[in-house]
């Protein structure tokens, strides 16, 4: 019998393995197969008969997109069966209300200690927000501060731009806090720290291999640069960038417009673009999660 292995991965920015989830395997029949746990790689292996099955997930805080059950179909002249599950794992405070996104997280001062009465206002920077048909009050602003833990909690509206103030604060790294726009992510949270300042958080390309000619010019890509913020960005911010590294700059080049990648044969050869992040002067302990794609050009 094949081998299946469904592992689960969470919808975070940067995907995380998610370990010790119980995995249940049905027929289509409503009868219980098998089941195992989900390992450090958030992989369960099973060996069951070529046939369509529905599979169940659980773990407390865990939500399974888009919906439970997931049919898979094990295939016999495929071994291993393997099926990938995008799961939504609560580790934030969220909000319950449908379009908006919980805000949270803390100040400190520079000796470490709880920053308590740190205040921030938010207003909308467009002045005309509709919302399902209903109209934001352009002129109510959004007033919070820190308690005596330094923690900040609160709900801003999902996909909206708005721009943050601090009285206390004029610049930071040369951006004024009047300037300083925030995109609320369509999510049901969001750290404070990953709003206010986004940097790169993961670096995606359309494709995995290109194949061109020497002279050939490519554009069947694109490159999408998702902020730790869960927004994408094609314009860098002064908080974090990133660079795109070809490990045999004689075989092709590259050129980026907006989202399109376009590659340029230049050598016959094989050669990877992938992509690596700076955060400039900014200092993160630990620094927020990055991946990138690794791309493949062949040219011929």
């Amino acid at each position: 019998m094949p081998i299946t292995i469904v592992s689960l991965q969470t919808d975070d920015v940067v995907p995380v393995p998610v370990q010790g989830a119980t995995v249940e395997f049905y027929n289509t029949s409503g009868a219980f197969q098998t089941s195992g746990v989900t390992d450090s790689d958030g992989s369960v292996t099973v060996t069951l008969p070529a046939a369509s099955y529905d599979v169940l997930m659980f773990k407390v805080g865990m939500t399974v997109l888009p919906k439970q059950p997931q049919r898979i179909v094990v295939l016999t002249q495929s071994d291993p069966n393997s099926f990938l599950v995008t799961v939504h794992v609560r580790s934030l405070p969220e909000s319950s209300t449908p379009g908006r996104c919980r805000v949270s997280g803390y100040f400190i001062d520079s000796h470490g200690h709880p920053q308590k009465g740190v205040k921030m206002t938010l207003g909308p920077l467009k002045e005309v927000v509709d919302i399902f048909q209903r109209i934001v009050d352009p002129d109510h602003l959004v007033d919070v501060m820190t308690d005596e833990n330094g923690y900040l909690e609160f709900d801003l509206l999902r996909k909206i731009q708005y721009e943050a103030y601090f009285p206390y604060k004029t610049m930071w790294k040369g951006v004024s806090p009047g300037q300083l726009v925030l995109t609320v992510p369509d999510a049901a949270s969001v750290l404070l720290d990953y709003l206010l300042f986004p940097v790169p958080a993961r670096v995606a390309f359309s494709s995995s291999t290109v194949n061109t000619t020497v002279g050939g010019r490519d554009d069947t890509s694109t490159i999408t640069i998702t902020y730790t913020d869960g927004n994408p960005r094609q314009i860098a911010l002064p908080w974090g960038t990133y660079q795109l590294t070809i490990s045999d700059a004689s075989v092709f080049s590259y050129e980026v417009a907006g989202d399109s990648l376009i590659i340029n044969g230049l050598a016959p050869g094989t050669a990877t673009l992938t992509a690596t992040r700076t955060l400039g002067d900014a200092h993160w302990d630990p620094e927020p999660p990055f991946e990138s794609d690794v791309l493949t050009v062949v040219v011929s």
